[in-house]
């Protein structure tokens, strides 16, 4: 058989789908140990079931509760009738080993295209055309005939013009209730603007503040005293020793001692120096350990975990 929900399934003949039905059957199913699945209906059986289905007046699709109107539909064994992309979007999402109609729950063995609700849709159209019409002239015959100043014909203009009214009212009260709402945006949107311009304002003057304050820089620590850790004597020394005289972040001079002072950076930044013996701008590090790439903290230069304390004076 076709795969359940095949666009296709509703255009084959009944000549295609009797060889893709004799395809499906099992060595059981054919030697009768097994029952077989349902036939695909004959030309005679679908009349049937079309003239049961246009005997009830189908004009809505039982899924999505929407008139056929002229979109393409489905008729099913049992005769109910559905929207061809509703029916194939309800057999994709139920996705069951045996297709059943939504309607009934019996099985959905064979469908094809019909075109029972489109008929109703026009032929409801067409009545209803026809009765504004008439009515349009019978109206039109009658004020006709009517003397002119007669006060039929003033109470009809009156009624006329109540109904008109009654419209214009009607559409301009739907305009103001759109621009109210509009309005109603656009207050809602600058509120919104305005919130996040002032807590964008306040994040950046805290982070100015923040700035100004790391630039002057920790008090320094002296290298005698309980309060230095063991590791900062001897990591000063090998940067004594090395010469640093640049940051490895920024590539800008340092200003340390006089050993190793940079003679064009008149203006002090503060310097941290690590455990492992590596000098950096205090905001340098500060700005990289703001990323936070790694759990743990490991020196730019060696990898290694590190402890930090401001550059001893």
């Amino acid at each position: 058989m076709i795969p359940k929900g095949s666009s296709l399934r509703g255009a084959l003949s009944y000549k295609d789908k009797m060889l893709h039905y004799d395809a499906s059957l099992t060595a059981a199913e054919r030697a009768g140990l097994v029952e077989p699945p349902l036939k695909p209906l004959t030309a005679q059986e679908w009349q049937t079931a079309k003239q049961l289905s246009d005997g009830r007046v189908d004009e809505i699709c039982s899924i999505c509760r929407e008139p056929y109107r002229d979109s393409s539909q489905v008729i099913l064994a049992c005769s109910h009738t559905f929207h061809e992309r509703c029916f194939l979007s309800y057999l994709r999402f139920a996705d069951a080993a045996i297709a059943r109609c939504p309607v009934c729950r019996t099985e959905a063995h064979d469908w094809t295209t019909h075109d029972g609700g489109l008929n109703a849709w026009r032929s409801r159209s067409a009545t209803r055309i026809q009765r504004c019409w008439r009515g349009h002239r019978g109206r039109v015959r009658v004020m006709e005939g009517l003397p002119p100043g007669s006060r039929l014909r003033r109470r009809y203009a009156a009624q006329r013009l109540k109904a008109t009214g009654r419209r214009i009212e009607k559409l301009g009260e739907a305009r103001r209730v759109a621009v109210d709402k509009f309005l109603g945006d656009v207050d809602r949107s600058t509120l919104e603007s305005s919130r996040m311009l002032r807590e964008s304002l306040a994040a950046f003057e805290s982070f100015r503040n923040g700035v100004k304050s790391a630039e002057r820089g920790p008090p320094p620590v002296l290298l005698s005293g309980s309060a230095s850790p063991s590791w900062l004597q001897e990591a000063v020394g090998k940067a004594i020793e090395r010469g640093d005289c640049e940051c490895p972040i920024c590539y800008d001079q340092l200003r340390t001692i006089e050993g190793v002072e940079a003679p064009r950076q008149p203006a002090r930044r503060a310097v941290t120096i690590l455990s492992c013996s590596h000098l950096f701008h205090q905001k340098c590090l500060d700005s990289f350990e703001s990323f936070r790439v790694f759990e743990k903290r490991f020196c730019p230069m060696c990898r290694q975990e590190y402890d930090r304390r401001p550059w001893p004076l």
